[in-house]
């Protein structure tokens, strides 16, 4: 998903999943909207309220490369999942 299509999606569909490490949001805070959860706590959060089945989940990392494990994963417990084009990063070159 690109930052455009999300900005134009239905945003109570969705659910912004942060999936970079505390310490990564230091240097490039959560987009507004999102909630954090670690990549190394995902397995931990499938099946509670924290991530609903009812709601497509878009993962956001530093550079999109490690959405692709996590949405292989979820997308196997059943999670409808997408990925924000570029990552975070990717934002701050659009100024």
């Amino acid at each position: 998903m690109t930052i455009d299509e999300l900005n134009t999606s239905e945003k109570q569909t969705i659910l912004l999943v942060d999936i970079r490490e505390p310490a990564e949001l230091a240097a490039l805070p959560m987009l507004t909207g999102s909630i954090n959860i670690p990549m190394s706590r995902i397995t931990a959060a499938v099946g509670t309220p924290k991530l609903p089945r009812d709601k497509k989940i878009v993962t956001i990392c530093y550079s999109g490369a490690r959405c692709f494990a996590v949405n292989e994963y979820l997308k196997a417990q059943g999670y409808s999942v997408d990925y924000l084009e570029g990552g975070i990063s990717s934002l701050q070159l659009r100024g």
